[in-house]
């Protein structure tokens, strides 16, 4: 049974032994816990939820531990990959959104974000009367000396 596999990895995963885990409140003595790491004996539902909260685990933590013996993405890394990768299109098709989004958490990123935006477009080379007619504008090599960049713009002031 993979359910003592996955007990085992959540309890050494927070460094403990199963002397130090039979201690926690909440936790089986040391002999049930060996039993359950060692397949003697399954533990109840109640408890082993009230183990898994002795470790500041729950259900959802001994399914993932199921899922990496399996050698499968644990579900909760996968919802977490899938809403980060959605966050970064919706940023990616709308500026606007991460103002929106980073504005509460610090009032100063917006600021920031519009000097960023000004002197990014500083940096454009802008067309020349006489360039019009050509298809090609080769900007010059000088940088504005007020021109930095964007880590220094982000940097906190």
């Amino acid at each position: 049974m993979r359910i003592a596999e996955a007990l085992r990895l959540l309890r050494t995963r927070e460094g403990l032994t199963q002397t130090a885990a039979s201690k926690r409140p909440e936790a089986p003595d040391f002999r049930t816990l060996s039993h359950w790491e060692t397949r003697r004996k399954m533990p109840s539902l109640k408890l082993l939820d009230g183990y898994l909260r002795s470790l500041g685990r729950d259900f959802h933590d001994l399914q993932d531990a199921l899922d990496q013996i399996e050698g499968k993405t644990p579900k909760r890394l996968e919802l977490a990959d899938k809403l980060l990768r959605e966050g970064l299109e919706k940023v990616a098709r709308d500026p606007d959104f991460c103002r929106m989004v980073t504005g509460p958490l610090d009032s100063g990123i917006g600021d920031r974000l519009d000097d960023l935006e000004r002197r990014l477009r500083s940096l454009e080379p802008e067309p020349d009367e006489a360039d019009q007619g050509s298809a090609e504008h080769v900007p010059s090599e000088e940088v504005p000396p007020e021109a930095v960049s964007p880590a220094e713009v982000l940097a906190d002031p």
